[in-house]
């Protein structure tokens, strides 16, 4: 796959290019440096830094944490050659799929897996992982902004901005354990650096589109908007050479598909594109939304404190999916936005700008203390006000030199991409707090898509990140260096020091983290251990709400053994029933597999087998598990 450079309209490219100032545009080892060094101050700042080293793995035994590190677990002792690559059979066993529906960040564990002679026994990749999330979240926010800002500082501290994006770090802490593969913030920003690139980047496309499949499947749809909306943007250039753009097409589509293939995503056919039941049984599929008072909501689960003057908001149960905080800082450099457009409307002298501009923006923030301390209703006035500025100015400023037309409309693809993706994070019962105005019907083909992409509120995400970067441009196109650099760097400032609390919980949470020590230490589990391939449960356990199956998941993964005990994000129903039915009739048979120890988990089944005569090596209880050893077909190969 090469790269296609193609001359595009003059109007387009300019609409890319930074504007004049006093200072060159920073080198590519001054974008590593800076990412490096603020990225990882940022991590360090974050998670407390420890989790970086691959042996403590403590912190994820605990919730969906739990299901990542043990997908990775299960699948380092797959072949090195198998098909698909990321099949995982001892994972669940009958019913058990690949590794990318435990969201054990695939990207990381076929990296580790090819290396694992080099690896310690015990090794997990999410700490490195949320490292680079923030390093790289850094280069690209500065890659990003350095097409629009020009004076060295307001960059860096522009970028910094995107760094501590409260939606990023809140993945870290999601539900008191986080989602560390949906950490990664940083392709939204590299997508967007590929759709402002003047020239058509299929190999940089192709790069982007394998990786965010191998990150998470919920990122995808959000990159291919970005995708869909750089070929309506060049569509001058494919118009002129055809040739192009069926090459372009080919090559990225292909790797996609290549990648998913060989990924697993396929391992439970094509249900996971039509949405089938059986891989989405539960019954909340819509309840995951967005709602425009997460932008300023301070608070949601497991996570509160994200600033010290705003009010947490009442949400529904699913909203917490959705959360979107702006930031304190982006809030009042929003407010500052608003004041200096206006004041640089209405003033003809450049001189004066700056300063009335300024005096507009304190103004500003006194008028909305007092519209904050009336609460709810300000809020949604608020709410609205952020949407609509954030609409108008994107179509007016972002992206563009000051009167260029052609450039603003070549942007339309990205703004209505973003916009169906932020309707779409609403569900089909859009609302604001508590509140739901209408409901409508789903249109059975898109029904399709959001079944299986049910947790709807995080495609807000290109939009949020597209409101932080609009405000980011507005607040210093408008002012000088000396006053732009001093009202960044003073919102910077305010927002790490009002959002300190959150940040702590996050840091508390990775610091903090209890040690983990399984509960089957009686030493007799070890005799049995090494006598037995599979750890089998009856009946089988999918994430059950007293969490044994990370119990029996981490001591089948110490013995390398199999086991049915799992977690994943899309599960065969049908298989997984069959398999329980198929081994309830084994056991009152006592027709039981010699290579496999049994745990009996329901009471009932156990008080009617102990009943039933029959020859086994074991049965009885251990450190409190009912279990039944068979007399052993043979020693483990």
């Amino acid at each position: 796959m090469n790269n296609q450079e193609c001359e595009q309209p003059k109007s387009t490219a300019s609409s890319s290019s930074p504007l004049k100032g006093s200072y060159p545009l920073p080198t590519r080892i001054l974008q590593w440096v800076y990412s490096l060094i603020v990225g990882t101050s940022v991590f360090i700042y974050v998670t407390g830094g420890r989790i970086i080293d691959p042996t403590n793995t403590s912190w994820l035994m605990n919730g969906d944490a739990a299901q990542h590190y043990s997908g990775w677990r299960f699948f380092r002792e797959t072949p090195l050659w198998q098909w698909p690559l990321g099949n995982n059979p001892k994972l669940g066993m009958e019913y058990s799929s690949s590794i990318v529906f435990t969201d054990s960040l695939p990207l990381g564990a076929f990296i580790s897996k090819y290396l694992r002679a080099f690896l310690p026994d015990t090794f997990q990749y999410f700490g490195i992982w949320l490292w680079l999330c923030f390093v790289l979240q850094a280069l690209f926010a500065f890659k990003v902004l350095q097409r629009f800002l020009v004076h060295r500082t307001q960059l860096i501290i522009a970028s910094t901005f995107l760094v501590l994006s409260p939606a990023l770090i809140y993945r870290l802490v999601h539900q008191g354990y986080g989602h560390m593969a949906l950490a990664g913030h940083f392709v939204l920003l590299a997508a967007l650096h590929l759709y402002l690139s003047p020239t058509i980047r299929t190999t940089g496309w192709a790069v982007l589109m394998c990786v965010t499949a191998l990150i998470h499947a919920y990122l995808m749809p959000m990159i291919f908007m970005f995708w869909v909306a750089s070929l309506v943007r060049k569509r001058s250039a494919f118009t002129s050479q055809p040739s192009v753009l069926i090459k372009h097409f080919f090559c990225v589509s292909t790797a996609l598909f290549l990648t998913l293939i060989a990924s697993g995503y396929a391992a439970l056919g094509l249900n996971l594109f039509i949405g089938d039941s059986d891989i989405t049984p539960e019954s909340w599929n819509y309840i995951f939304r967005w709602q425009p008072m997460s932008f300023v909501d301070v608070s949601t689960d497991y996570s509160s404190g994200w600033s010290h003057f705003l009010f947490n908001q009442k949400e529904l149960f699913g909203d917490v999916e959705g959360f979107s905080y702006l930031g304190s800082g982006i809030i009042l450099l929003l407010i500052a936005s608003c004041a200096l457009m206006v004041s640089a409307r209405l003033l003809a002298s450049n001189s004066r700008r700056n300063y009335i501009g300024l005096a507009g923006a304190a103004l500003s923030l006194v008028i909305l203390y007092f519209l904050l301390s009336t609460k709810h209703f300000s809020f949604v006035i608020f709410c609205i006000t952020v949407l609509f500025i954030s609409v108008f100015a994107s179509q007016q400023i972002l992206l563009t030199r000051k009167g260029k037309t052609g450039a603003r409309l070549s942007h339309v693809p990205l703004l209505v991409g973003a916009s169906l993706l932020a309707i779409y994070s609403m569900t089909n019962r859009p609302g604001i707090g508590r509140r739901t105005f209408f409901e409508y019907p789903l249109v059975p083909v898109l029904k399709s898509f959001t079944d299986t992409f049910r947790t709807h509120g995080r495609s807000i995400w290109p939009a949020y990140y597209f409101v932080i970067i609009v405000v980011l441009i507005i607040a210093v196109r408008h002012l000088g260096k000396r006053s732009g650099t001093l009202l960044l760097a003073a919102c910077l400032l305010f927002q790490i020091v009002d959002s300190d609390p959150a940040i702590a919980i996050v840091r508390h949470r990775f610091t903090e983290a209890p040690s983990w020590s399984n509960p089957m230490s009686d030493p007799y589990w070890e005799v049995l251990a090494a006598k037995y391939d599979n750890l089998v449960i009856f009946p089988p356990i999918h994430n059950d709400e007293e969490k044994k199956w990370i119990t029996f998941t981490d001591f089948a993964a110490d013995h390398s053994m199999a086991t049915n005990a799992a977690y994943f994000s899309r599960w065969d129903t049908t298989q997984y029933e069959g398999a329980a039915t198929g081994m309830g009739y084994n056991l009152l048979l006592n027709e039981l597999n010699p290579k496999s120890l049994y745990i009996i988990v329901d009471n009932d089944f156990w008080d009617g087998l102990i009943q039933v005569p029959r020859r086994v090596a074991f049965q009885g209880i251990l450190d409190g598990f009912r279990v039944v050893a068979p007399q052993p077909g043979g020693s483990r190969s």
